[in-house]
C-alpha cells in the first residue's frame, strides 16, 4: 500500500497537489521521497499519447450563480500496461469543487476536497478498466457571465517513467442573465390586450338587453326606437282624422 501510494504521490506532485495525497493519512516524511528520484514527465516530440481525455458539459452552458456538472471520459490504447493513472483539471479561482460521481468504471481513490479550487486532482491506486467516465460538479463563488475555461490532462506511469496525455481545454459560455421582473407582463402563448380593448370573456358584446329580455340595443338605440314608435303612432292618428 505504501509503494502504491508513493506512485500516486509522484503523479500528484507533477500537478502540484501533494495535499490530496496527505489527506489519505500518509505523512510526507513516511514516503521517503528522495531528491535522487526526480519526477520526469515524458513529452517526446512526435510521440502520440496512448491515453486520451475528453470533456463535455451536459447542460451545454452554465447558469450564472448555479452549480455546473462536468463530464470527463478517459480512454486508453496503450501497448504496455501502466502501473498507475490520474488526471488533473484546472478550473478558475472563482469556481470551487462540490462533489463527484462515477458514470462508468471504477471511482478514483483520490479526489478533491469540497470547496477546493484551482487545480483538482483525481487518481487511482489500482489501474481501472477503461473507459472511465467521471462527472464532477463545480459551483461559482459569484454571479458572472464570463466564459468558464477548464483545462486538464491525464498522467500515467510506465516502468520507464511518467507520461502525459494531450491537454484538453473547454470553454463554457453562460446563459444570459434575465433581469428581475422582465417577462412578467405576458405568458407564452398569450397576448396582453391593448389599452381600451376589452379582454376576451369580458364585455365581448357592447349591446345590452332590456329588462324584458329583448336582445340587443344600446340605451341610445332603445330611445331612438321609442321615438320612431311615437312618430308612427302620430302618423296613424293624423291619417285617421283625415279619413
Amino acid at each position: 500500500m505504501k509503494v502504491n501510494t508513493l506512485l500516486m504521490i509522484m503523479i500528484l506532485l507533477s500537478a502540484g497537489i501533494l495535499s490530496a495525497a496527505v489527506s489519505m493519512g500518509v505523512a510526507p516524511d513516511e514516503l521517503s521521497l528522495s531528491p535522487a528520484m526526480p519526477l520526469q514527465v515524458s513529452e517526446t516530440e512526435g510521440e502520440t499519447p496512448c491515453v486520451h481525455v475528453s470533456r463535455s458539459v451536459p447542460a451545454g452552458k452554465y447558469t450564472p450563480g448555479k452549480p455546473l456538472a462536468i463530464l470527463v471520459k478517459i480512454e486508453e490504447q496503450c501497448e504496455e500496461e501502466f502501473s498507475s493513472i490520474g488526471f488533473i483539471e484546472e478550473i478558475p479561482k472563482n469556481w470551487s469543487f462540490v462533489g463527484m460521481e462515477t458514470r462508468t468504471g471504477e471511482a478514483p481513490v483520490i479526489f478533491p476536497e469540497e470547496d477546493m479550487t484551482g487545480t483538482l486532482g483525481f487518481a487511482w491506486i489500482t489501474v481501472p478498466l477503461f473507459p472511465v467516465e467521471i462527472q464532477y460538479t463545480i459551483k461559482p463563488q459569484a454571479v458572472s457571465e464570463e466564459p468558464l475555461v477548464i483545462s486538464g490532462h491525464a498522467l500515467y506511469r510506465f516502468d520507464a517513467g511518467e507520461h502525459r496525455s494531450a491537454t484538453v481545454t473547454t470553454t463554457v459560455e453562460a446563459f444570459p442573465i434575465v433581469p428581475e421582473g422582465e417577462g412578467e407582463l405576458s405568458v407564452e402563448g398569450e397576448s396582453v390586450p391593448d389599452e381600451g380593448e376589452a379582454p376576451v370573456g369580458c364585455c365581448q358584446n357592447n349591446r345590452v338587453s332590456d329588462q324584458k329580455g329583448r336582445p340587443g340595443g344600446t340605451i341610445a338605440s332603445l330611445i331612438g326606437d321609442f321615438s320612431l314608435l311615437i312618430l308612427a303612432v302620430s302618423c296613424m292618428t293624423l291619417y285617421s282624422l283625415k279619413t
